[in-house]
């Protein structure tokens, strides 16, 4: 490497103590009026991404009927922006602003009033760009796709539960699963476990998977409900696993497993005919 190499900084994203000395300009133009402040904040916004020569709207959060919120964005070319907000009774306050750049990526922050502080209050990044895909895209909630394991049979005549499990690999975290939102073929299960088990496709390897109990009773009622007919000794079903994670994404899978129709009169029936053979 040549030791006369200069880096360059990365100018997209300034400090925030470049809008401390731009906001303190700021305010020696706009006078600012004595008001309740909210000292508390956070900003969200529906996606990342924003479309071009559209409006796009920040949500703020903070203390109800506080006034003169500032939000900030600073662009790659360093433009700055302001709007006072006021918070409703319920503590919400929404920004809508629109931009003509594709590839800007624009920071927004949340300030209070007095001061005018160095740190914000809470920020989000919008990047803006003129193609849709990206906006539909960003609009679908993320899914995760999960390996699903159990023993392979569904016995219609036999009553009890079956066992259908998440199975670990060690790179997900099976804790971020939130039990309560899955379903199997939309049945929600009778309890969960996490153990290690030996029916997942790697078998007992030392990682700690999530185990569901699903009454037998209730899935075969599901899925003759959604093949709108009896289920067919021998025939092979995929059953959906579905649920959400703790960040609200969506966690989804399938498990083929044979029916068997065959009760324990059917066992014997066959027993007898053999022995007549």
């Amino acid at each position: 490497m040549k030791e006369d190499k200069f880096f360059r900084p990365d100018r997209r994203y300034a400090s925030w103590a470049a809008l401390y000395v731009l906001s303190l300009l700021a305010a020696m133009v706009f006078a600012v009026p004595s008001v309740v402040v909210a000292q508390t904040g956070e900003v969200s916004q529906e996606c990342g991404f924003a479309l071009t020569d559209n409006p796009h709207t920040i949500t703020a959060k903070g203390t109800p009927g506080a006034t003169d919120m500032f939000f900030y964005s600073i662009a790659p070319h360093y433009g700055l922006y302001w709007e006072a907000a006021t918070f409703d009774e319920n503590g919400i306050a929404t920004f809508s602003y629109t931009h003509g750049s594709a590839g800007d990526v624009i920071e927004i922050g949340l300030f209070t009033a007095a001061g005018f502080p160095s740190n914000p209050l809470g920020v989000v990044t919008t990047t803006w760009t003129s193609d849709d895909q990206d906006l539909l895209s960003c609009m679908e909630p993320s899914s995760q796709t999960v390996n699903v394991g159990g023993r392979g049979k569904l016995n219609v005549k036999k009553k009890g539960a079956m066992r259908i499990m998440i199975c670990s690999d060690g790179e997900f975290d099976l804790y971020s699963v939130d039990p309560e939102t899955v379903t199997l073929a939309g049945v929600q299960p009778e309890r969960w476990k996490y153990k290690d088990r030996r029916f997942c496709p790697g078998g007992k390897d030392g990682f700690v998977d999530l185990v569901f109990k699903f009454k037998n009773k209730k899935i075969v009622e599901a899925l003759e409900g959604v093949l709108a007919r009896e289920l067919v000794d021998g025939e092979e079903v995929e059953l959906d696993l579905a649920g959400s994670l703790d960040d609200d994404s969506l966690l989804e899978g399938t498990y083929a497993v044979e029916i068997i129709k065959k009760g324990k009169k059917a066992k014997r029936c066959k027993k007898k005919k053999m022995a007549k053979k």
